[in-house]
């Protein structure tokens, strides 16, 4: 196992020839670049441009497309959604148009499936990063594993989920409000009964 840093693991991603795949299970994400969209977002704000920092992204994810790879995801999700699984759904329209395949899944259909509880990507087969976070939903790095047995157990999980989960643009039709804000109600608003 070796620790990547953040410019070893994004050149994985610029190097992919056949696919790169992730399982995504946390129900939140501490990111402090995306804090200013997440929270005008949260607001019921929406900004119709994608941040610039997400230019190297999106032009590496079509060119790696239009050449063939295959760029998948699945998001476990929990029920109801959190604040943070919505701006993410709402996101990933962008991704989406770039050639992603983004699914999502419901954490107990997960849970039945033995899916495993971390995060993880597997690059053309042949490697395997392993995601660590605090229990707080901060990074804590990425472990490059090499071992074809355990880059097999996470393909097969990978193949289950999304054989299991729903596509981005499927998942939005059938419920749009999935891709809006949380209802927010004014702090002098209260609920219940007389």
């Amino acid at each position: 196992m070796t620790a990547l840093t953040p410019e070893e693991f994004m050149e994985l991603f610029r190097q992919v020839k056949h696919a790169a795949r992730r399982l995504e299970n946390r129900g939140r994400y501490d990111v402090a670049y995306e804090t200013p969209e997440r929270e005008a977002f949260l607001a019921g704000e929406r900004s119709p441009e994608r941040p610039e920092r997400f230019d190297d992204w999106d032009l590496n994810l079509r060119e790696r497309t239009a050449a063939g790879a295959r760029f998948e995801r699945v998001r476990v999700m929990e029920d109801p959604l959190t604040p943070y699984n919505r701006f993410m759904i709402w996101s990933n329209a962008q991704n989406s148009r770039n050639g992603e395949d983004i699914r999502y899944l419901d954490r107990n259909r997960a849970n039945e499936l033995n899916l495993p509880d971390h995060d993880f990507w597997v690059f053309d087969s042949t490697q395997l990063v392993l995601m660590r976070f605090t229990k707080d939903d901060r990074s804590l790095g990425h472990d490059l594993i090499t071992d074809p047995g355990l880059i097999a157990r996470h393909e097969a999980w990978i193949d289950l989920a999304m054989a299991h989960a729903t596509p981005w643009r499927d998942y939005v039709a059938e419920d749009h409000t999935r891709a809006e804000p949380p209802i927010r109600l004014h702090p002098e608003v209260t609920t219940g009964g007389p």
